[in-house]
Parts: C-alpha cells; structure tokens; sequence
C-alpha cells in the first residue's frame, strides 16, 4: 500500500465541509425556513474555519493538488426540490467532519474532540431543519379544495394542469378513507393531499400534512407527529396574534375574511416564511381575495352533490388566469 499523505485528506474535506454548510446556510436564510437555525449553522461554519485554522493552519493547503484532483471530472448530482439539496449538503458536511476526525488522530490528536463535537452539533441542526421542511412546497399562488373522500376521489379523475391542495375531511371507517388517500395520492401527482385535524390518518395515509382547524391539536404537536410535511391552520375568528412556536411550526394560515389577512399581511415580514388563504363561501369572491393580497383561495364543496364539482377545473383556470393578469 503506498503511503497515503492525509494532510490532503485533511484538506479536501475541509472545503467538502465548509461548502456544504455555506449551501445550507444559504437556503435556510433565503427561504426563511428558519433565521434562527441558519444563523447558529453560520455560527459552527465560523467555529469550524476557526478550528481548522488553530490546528493546522496553511499546512494542509499547502499540500493541495487541485490539477491533478480525480474529483473535478464528477458529474454534478441531481436534485428535484430544495430539501433533497439541503439533505445532500447535510450528508455531505457530516462525512466530511469524520473523516477529518479520523485522521486527526493522527496528524493533530488534540483536536480530534473538536471534529467530533462540531459533528454532532450539525446531527442537531440536520434534525431540526428536516422537521421543518416540507418534503412538497406548496407553490405561490395556491388553490386548495375542502372536500369529501369520495369528492376528493372524483376530482383526482382529472387532468390538472395545475398544482391543488386537497383538503380532505375525514368520514366514514379509518381503513377506508387510508385506502382512499393512498389511491388519490398515487393517482394525480398535482394534488398535494392534506388531512383536515388528524395528523394521524394523514400519516397512515401517506398524505402530505394536516390542516387544522382552530382549536383542534396543536401545530407543534402535529409537526412531531408529521415531520418534514405540510401543516396549516385556520385562524380563529377573534384570534388577532399567533404565538412564535405557532409562526415556526406551520407553513400556511388560512383566514376567514379580508380583514384577517390584512391584518396578517401588515406583519409579512414578521410571519417570513408563512403564506395566507382565504376560506371562501363563493367561487364569485375569487377575485376580491386576490386584489386583497393573499396568497391563495381555499373552496369548500358542500355536499356530495355540490353542482361546484363538475365546474372545478373552470374554477382553478379562472383563478389562475386572474392571478396571472393581478401579477
């Protein structure tokens, strides 16, 4: 075996690290998934740098060889949404801090403790930033539909050109409505399925979150339940303030009128990350919801004759056709 020179070991998953956490960093600030989690991932990136600098300053830098490095003939990976970049990046950071620690035992045992607690602090931040994240964003605009299992089962027929929320109030046997879920969610893949205040069917369903509506469990404890899936709530109707826990534990608020939203809207930036709906009674106020600012419409069917059905893919052309000619 020849003889491995582990200062360019040292080296390669240095900038291995440092990038991956710099990817991370970045996503989570600009998507505003979470301020304070990107602020302390900048916080180990500044103590790693540091770190490397205290225990071997320029020495494994100097022993890079970027011409002839193998890795810059690697085809770049794939990726389909910003969770499977940031999971990657995760994977990529952790590797990269053990290997360090591995030969660090060799070239500088002193800061082989380092490596390992820096290690174990991004296990904690990868822990709480993939529950937070949705493995399926919701897109701006949004449409959702509140509807029956077999309503819900009917408008998964169609061809959809556009991506919907279906909101599916749970009625009838468990077993049933799972396998109701199961075969929508297999059957069109532009309809992002929710379950209305029961994380636990949305879970044996394999739905992608839960909506709840006020009063029901709380958003925090159904992100436990539902990590990395969408949770929504309906703000109560005197209810003029969320607490910090509830801003960070849903990705969508759904209002009963104007007047909610615009108060909602007046603390955007506050709210960050969190989008805004309208419950509406009436397809004819589609338009007054969206000159108002909000970011989506949710549409209750009735009952499981609502004439709304069989003009449901009208309804969402003509909202996002409105949508478009607002924007």
């Amino acid at each position: 075996m020849k003889r491995v020179n582990v200062l360019k070991i040292i080296d390669a998953n240095f900038n291995r690290v440092r990038e991956a956490l710099r990817v991370i960093e970045d996503i989570l600030r600009f998507s505003k998934t979470d301020t304070e989690l990107a602020l302390k991932l900048r916080e180990i990136r500044h103590a790693f740098t540091s770190s490397y600098i205290k225990y071997f300053g320029s020495l494994a830098i100097v022993s890079r060889n970027v011409k002839n490095d193998p890795g810059k003939e690697n085809k770049p990976y794939t990726a389909k949404n910003i969770r499977q970049i940031v999971v990657r990046n995760f994977l990529r950071a952790e590797e990269g801090l053990r290997s360090i620690e591995e030969c660090s035992i060799i070239t500088s045992p002193s800061s082989t403790k380092a490596w390992q607690k820096l290690r174990f602090a991004i296990y904690q931040i990868e822990q709480q930033t993939l529950i937070k994240m949705p493995e399926i964003s919701i897109q701006r605009p949004f449409f959702a539909i509140c509807a029956l299992p077999s309503q819900a089962e009917c408008i998964s027929t169609m061809a959809l050109k556009h991506q919907i929320i279906m909101i599916v109030t749970p009625v009838g046997r468990i077993d049933n409505l799972v396998r109701t879920l199961k075969m929508i969610k297999k059957r069109n893949e532009k309809i992002i399925l929710i379950v209305q205040d029961r994380p636990d069917i949305a879970l044996a369903g394999a739905a992608d979150g839960v909506h709840l509506e006020y009063g029901s469990i709380s958003a925090c404890d159904a992100r436990k339940i539902l990590p990395g899936r969408i949770i929504g709530i309906t703000l109560g109707k005197n209810q003029k303030k969320l607490s910090i826990s509830i801003k960070k534990a849903v990705d969508y608020i759904a209002c009963k009128n104007i007047s909610q939203v615009k108060r909602l809207l007046t603390k955007k930036e506050e709210n960050g990350k969190l989008y805004t709906a309208i419950i509406l009674n009436s397809c004819r106020e589609i338009e007054k919801a969206i000159k108002c600012g909000t970011d989506g419409v949710i549409i209750g069917l009735n009952d499981v004759h609502d004439p709304k059905i069989g003009e449901i893919q009208k309804i969402i052309e003509y909202f996002y056709s409105f949508y478009g000619k607002k924007a």
